[in-house]
């Protein structure tokens, strides 16, 4: 019967691991984590799970010691309030752009300098980024040039000439693979970096036009910088 549970609170507990059963509760469309002690290590595949993927909708899993956030998060399809709030994040994962439902994001009291270009694509209605020593001046380090690993060499070349039926592959894993791997995507072209890249902090939007409603500490903030990667040098010159 617990499979059909629809809201699960666990929060103020000493909790610092993570069944991967916790995926598999069919009807879960609330799920609050806050108050316990996760952390990188928590194990999170349970956010691999079909049965999470389609139903959840609130996570919460503020005031833990996360300093890293797991990319399977963005595999919550149906994500629509997501609270990360007094955490120790620096940064968030690629691939926020893929939860196209969320509306309200607060990552409020966390470390981080810059957001995810992705966010950019979101409809949101709220988001908190207050509390967060975001930069609003020009960076420090911009367009840096990275040489990427022979594991993003190798991942090119299957998606390149390993796409025939009759060669016997599972791209969930090869997907996988290049997430486990931080292999990241181009943003102006959606591409794997393959090819010299440039990782990068851009002003891409103001910071108004983020949601409805932008909480933040101080209302001189016009801006905000954007982390992102993009292929050196055409991508970015043919998107603007």
């Amino acid at each position: 019967m617990w499979l059909n549970l629809t809201d699960v609170n666990i929060s103020n507990n000493n909790i610092g691991l993570l069944p991967r059963k916790l995926g598999a509760f069919r009807c879960l469309r609330r799920l609050n984590l806050s108050h316990n002690c996760l952390s990188r290590y928590s194990g999170w595949v349970w956010l691999k799970e079909p049965c999470i993927k389609r139903t959840l909708r609130f996570l919460d899993i503020s005031n833990n010691s996360l300093l890293e956030l797991s990319e399977y998060i963005w595999n919550l399809n149906a994500l629509v309030e997501l609270k990360i709030s007094h955490n120790m994040l620096k940064r968030l994962p690629q691939g926020i752009e893929n939860v196209r439902n969320l509306s309200i994001l607060d990552l409020s009291h966390n470390m981080l300098m810059y957001l995810p270009a992705g966010i950019i694509y979101l409809r949101l209605q709220t988001i908190d980024i207050s509390m967060n020593p975001l930069v609003v001046n020009r960076p420090k380090f911009i367009n840096e040039i990275i040489i990427p690993s022979l594991t993003q060499f190798a991942a090119k070349v299957l998606y390149q000439y390993c796409r025939d039926e009759r060669i016997i592959f599972r791209w969930d894993d090869l997907n996988e693979h290049i997430s486990r791997n931080k292999i990241d995507n181009c943003f102006y072209c959606g591409n794997i970096c393959t090819s010299p890249y440039v990782y990068a902090a851009e002003l891409l939007k103001p910071i108004f036009e983020l949601a409805v409603t932008v909480i933040k500490q101080t209302s001189e903030w016009p801006v905000v910088f954007y982390e992102l990667y993009y292929c050196f040098p055409e991508c970015r010159e043919d998107y603007w």
